[in-house]
């Protein structure tokens, strides 16, 4: 019983060090100027491209500040906060395409991080969530040609049992709803003619159609969680 304590204290003080040791590598240092942001950390973002590429995609964001179509405050305690712009995401990726990652970036309004990516097929740009392990030059693909590796969109009836995958469509035409936030990833684990079994990260089993869409790999920024705000000021 004693050496089992010992076994259990000694990994639980490995991982506390790993947890140290990675929040001193990849966190941003700064002056604090008061005791509240003395414990703020921030996770670097060195890799991710500082200028939007896609301008045609970003559009303005009202903040409503908690109010309805009369102006009357329907939510209090909301209002102000940093103005953000929104990026369109394709979530629909059930057409057959083939492109080329040309930068990642930062998005206000997720935990993720984005790949913008040019379809070589269509001719255009577009935003996609961008998966783990994602770089600038990797191909992508989605459609009937979509093989599987990390990035690539296909039906639930080509991919594997067992394989990780997120941005999870509930029907065959609508849009990716499931399991779209940083670190999170779903696990395929049964298929038949009829339905397919997914695990998602809260451990709920969904069953859908084997025509629906998913994406391979896990969603991207998974330290997330080490960020610490410290105050109500930066939520806002």
């Amino acid at each position: 019983m004693f050496c089992e304590k010992n076994a259990f204290f000694a990994i639980f003080n490995k991982s506390i060090d790993f947890e140290i040791i990675f929040i001193y590598m990849n966190s941003i240092k700064s002056k604090f100027t008061s005791l509240t942001q003395k414990k703020l950390i921030n996770l670097s973002k060195k890799k991710l491209n500082k200028i939007s590429l896609i301008k045609s995609m970003i559009i303005g964001k009202k903040n409503v500040a908690g109010r309805n179509n009369s102006g009357k405050i329907t939510v209090r305690h909301i209002g102000g906060g940093h103005k953000k712009k929104y990026r369109k995401i394709d979530f629909i990726r059930n057409k057959d395409s083939m492109g080329i990652v040309t930068s990642l970036e930062y998005d206000p309004c997720r935990t993720a991080f984005i790949a913008s990516v040019y379809d070589f097929l269509n001719q255009k740009y577009f935003y996609m969530i961008a998966p783990k392990n994602l770089n600038i030059g990797d191909v992508v693909k989605s459609g009937f040609n979509a093989e599987v590796k990390v990035g690539h969109s296909l039906t639930l009836m080509k991919i594997p049992i067992g394989s990780f995958i997120h941005n999870i469509s509930l029907k065959e035409t609508k849009k990716a709803q499931l399991t779209r936030s940083a670190g999170t990833s779903a696990q395929l684990i049964e298929k038949t003619s009829k339905y397919c079994r997914v695990v998602l990260s809260s451990g709920f089993h969904k069953f859908l159609l084997p025509t629906c869409y998913a994406t391979i790999g896990t969603v991207s920024n998974e330290f997330s969680f080490f960020d610490k705000v410290n105050k109500a000021g930066r939520n806002r």
